[in-house]
């Protein structure tokens, strides 16, 4: 019993730390293309900085993708 639910717990972190794996390695190419593509006039101008950070970029898209994630499922009988 106790070994079936350590197995479980031990799925969990994995999970876990493969989806924030995930998006670290995903914020680089997230960060290169805001910074070289929009960044030189449209966020200076609206949020007043001229590049973003890695760290800001983590935190973008995570913002991003709670605020903009589908919540409607299709189920077709």
């Amino acid at each position: 019993m106790l070994d079936a639910v350590l197995k479980a717990v031990g799925a969990v972190v994995l999970v876990i730390l493969g989806a924030a794996a995930l998006g670290l390695l995903l914020t680089y190419p997230l960060m290169w293309a805001i910074n070289y593509t929009v960044a030189p006039a449209a966020l200076l101008a609206v949020f007043g900085v001229a590049k973003l950070t890695f760290w800001k970029t983590y935190l973008f898209a995570g913002v991003c993708s709670w605020l903009f994630k589908s919540t409607s499922s299709n189920t077709s009988k």
